[in-house]
């Protein structure tokens, strides 16, 4: 469970540098699509998390019972 929890921790903080670095690239280039991607991504990480952790959280739950 705990290792679970600290992959998708370095998968955020990877997610989030991959982020930076197509919106800064998208900007550099002025391109739409790039920064389209970036945005998205953004609002994938933001939405998924949240429901990662409430899916683990009650899947650990379900097991239980």
């Amino acid at each position: 469970m705990l290792t679970l929890i600290v992959l998708c921790i370095l998968f955020t903080i990877f997610g989030i540098g991959g982020l930076i670095f197509t919106v800064a690239g998208g900007l550099l280039k002025l391109s739409f699509k790039l920064l389209t991607f970036g945005i998205l991504l953004l609002i994938v990480i933001l939405c998924g998390i949240p429901l990662l952790i409430a899916g683990l959280f009650f899947g650990g739950l379900a097991f239980l019972f």
